[in-house]
């Protein structure tokens, strides 16, 4: 039975589009609206260059990302398990730990979903423009920031405050600890997302380190594998 698990995604897309897109959607047109007077006022002055007009949509954009990941992906898990909706969702034999790995699936679809829009939004009003690699960058953030609220999910329902303090503060920790002076350093380094990494980009145009791409994907999916670790040993009746 599980087998049909599949034939349940478009209607989860649906859903998360609907409900948490459209929420994303408010909040990145609010946050956003600035920045598309300011490239809308300079072009209309003067032509504003292609490299302007790419660096003003990704300074929106990566301003906008960590609350749509917040958004998109907080109580994905334990919002069912409080509510008592996995009654319902498991009423038939579908996996629980494939049916929460197609939820984040498509929060992530979703939250592209609601930037490209903006990237649409900006082609209209000001001029057409793509940022470098962004639809790898925006992935990556995703991945590396909302899979610690993923696994969160399940036992916090605070998860996305505590992924935020955990996630913001992972660089500040490695400078505090250096991870090539202690111990202690080495310890933090392993524990706290890798923040930092995203600061300057992890897909530069000069050259991509892989070992950092490595590090990001591999630290989501450990986060990921928490989550639904969760899911399958936990029982649902247990409230957190």
């Amino acid at each position: 039975m599980t087998a049909t698990l599949p034939q349940y995604f478009p209607r989860q897309l649906r859903d998360m589009l609907l409900t948490r897109g459209a929420a994303m959607l408010v909040i990145a047109v609010v946050f956003t609206l600035p920045i598309l007077m300011v490239a809308l006022r300079i072009s209309q002055s003067g032509a504003i260059p292609q490299s302007g007009a790419a660096a003003l949509l990704d300074g929106s954009l990566r301003g906008t990302s960590p609350f749509l990941v917040m958004v998109a992906t907080y109580g994905i898990i334990g919002e069912d398990i409080r509510r008592g909706y996995f009654r319902f969702l498991f009423a038939k034999p579908i996996s629980p730990v494939l049916y929460y790995a197609q939820a984040f699936l498509a929060a992530l679809i979703a939250f592209l979903a609601a930037q490209l829009i903006v990237v649409a939004v900006f082609a209209l009003v000001v001029e057409p423009a793509w940022p470098e690699r962004w639809l790898l960058e925006r992935t990556a953030f995703f991945l590396s920031f909302g899979s610690v609220i993923f696994a969160l999910s399940r036992v916090l329902p605070i998860d996305w405050l505590i992924g935020w303090l955990l996630f913001g503060v992972g660089s500040e920790v490695r400078d505090w600890y250096p991870v090539s002076e202690s111990l202690r350093g080495k310890i933090f380094n392993v524990i706290f997302p890798p923040s930092h990494l995203m600061e300057s980009g992890l897909f530069p145009v000069e050259g991509i380190e892989w070992g950092h791409v490595a590090w990001v994907v591999g630290y989501a999916a450990m986060c990921l594998a928490i989550g639904l670790s969760l899911v399958r040993f936990m029982p649902f009746g247990t409230q957190r």
